[in-house]
């Protein structure tokens, strides 16, 4: 009978994630010994001393080398957070010849090429199935499952703060200060909300995808990125008068021309099955050339949703341990994809007018310079009244250069009974 060396981790953080991992591992351990092949022993754990009480286990550190130099230990499990801190014990756990398992977006999205270089040259492995959509295994879809594709779109909720925000202004009719307000009290929202809000911790999500769709390197830079602290109650409402939902999105999209890469908020038919993701779930939608439309969605965070996908890079390191077989990035092959700058992107819009009852016919004018920027209209509605003095005019395009439709309406703003305007891209894709 063959006798398999154990594979020894250390888990650096415990924090939501730390202990969801840790009592997973616990938990499941007989299930996860059978689907890696041999047994996976927690041999260190470090962290804050305050958190020692939160687990029963003996050998535990609150210095990040113990656990890099610890030379019984063959994966690092990264768990810290932010960037600093967790960079430095990452490349120093690499150079000392760790495989790592991390679930850190923003140091994959900001320093992934740099680590993932150096790890090649160390010829170890470095997986991050959990940076992405939580328990979702978007990333190991894309690397195995839709390997055969080319893919032309992928779509996707990608924060559930976010989906939470704007399920609840949806279903409640309450400002989005009141709804972000509630869903800090809940535990959805951070008190320190601005990555969430702003879209940046989306943008962060949807590089990686990107890069390991499109096999480029990953620019986070490049992406245009737009949060949804401007949306407001009218919207939704009008938004579901319409036929739509809004849903706060990450895009990309190849075509002739190049990339599109945007974080956004979106108006999407209700009678798409994105549109009707609700609450903290996540979903992807990703279109491959060969397969055509494949859906995934689930709880996007969270302690063991997101625990279940590092214990499923652990199983898969440990699976792969004694052939080498890389499972972080590969070798760029398309290094020269153009990444489109927003005034290229063609999509439909929505457009809210907010003025004063005019005393010229204000729409002539409207459609005067929608005319002069090709701008064709589907439909529009003037009968949605603020008060006694102001006016909603509602206006949805056909398809539509974005810096056609960004002319127009600085133009419509200089309108002298024209107080402001908010538009919101609405959802286009090709399926064909």
């Amino acid at each position: 009978m063959i006798i398999l060396t154990p594979v020894k981790i250390g888990i650096c953080g415990l924090g939501t994630v730390g202990i969801g991992t840790f009592n997973v591992l616990k938990r499941n351990i007989n299930k996860i010994v059978y689907s890696a092949g041999k047994k996976i022993i927690i041999e260190q754990i470090c962290a804050c001393k305050t958190l020692f009480n939160k687990i029963n286990f003996i050998n535990k550190t609150n210095n990040i080398f113990d656990i890099v130099y610890n030379h019984n230990i063959d994966i690092v499990v990264e768990l810290i957070g932010g960037c600093n801190i967790a960079l430095k014990f990452v490349i120093e756990s690499i150079k000392n010849g760790k495989h790592v398992v991390t679930a850190n977006k923003y140091m994959i999205a900001n320093y992934g090429t740099d680590i993932f270089s150096l790890a090649n040259k160390k010829g170890v492995i470095v997986a991050f199935e959990a940076a992405v959509a939580g328990g979702i295994p978007i990333i190991k879809s894309l690397r195995e499952g839709l390997v055969a594709n080319s893919i032309k779109w992928l779509i996707g909720i990608l924060n559930g703060t976010l989906n939470y925000i704007l399920t609840s202004m949806h279903n409640e009719y309450k400002s989005f200060k009141k709804i972000l307000l509630k869903a800090k009290l809940l535990g959805y929202a951070e008190f320190n909300h601005i990555l969430d809000i702003e879209g940046i911790d989306v943008a962060h999500k949807l590089v990686i995808l990107a890069s390991i769709a499109y096999c480029i390197p990953l620019k986070i830079h490049q992406i245009y990125i737009e949060g949804i602290s401007k949306i407001i109650s009218d919207d939704i409402i009008y938004a579901d008068k319409l036929g739509y939902k809004i849903k706060h999105l990450g895009i990309s999209i190849i075509n002739k021309y190049g990339l599109e890469l945007r974080v956004h908020p979106t108006m999407i038919k209700k009678t798409c099955l994105i549109s009707n993701i609700n609450d903290i779930n996540n979903a992807i939608e990703i279109m491959g050339d060969a397969v055509g439309s494949n859906f995934y969605s689930g709880i996007g965070a969270g302690s063991e949703p997101t625990a279940s996908s590092i214990i499923s890079d652990l199983i898969n390191i440990t699976s792969y341990i004694n052939i080498k077989k890389k499972i972080s990035f590969k070798d760029y092959i398309e290094k020269n994809i153009k990444i489109l700058s927003m005034d290229n992107i063609i999509t439909a819009y929505y457009l809210r007018i907010i003025a004063s009852y005019p005393k010229y016919d204000l729409l002539s004018k409207i459609f005067e310079i929608f005319n002069v920027n090709k701008i064709s209209i589907k439909s529009i509605y003037k009968k949605y009244i603020i008060s006694k003095k102001l006016i909603n005019i509602i206006i949805i395009t056909n398809l539509v250069k974005e810096l056609n439709m960004n002319i127009s309406i600085n133009n419509i703003e200089l309108l002298d009974n024209v107080i402001n305007s908010v538009y919101i891209r609405i959802g286009y894709l090709n399926n064909n």
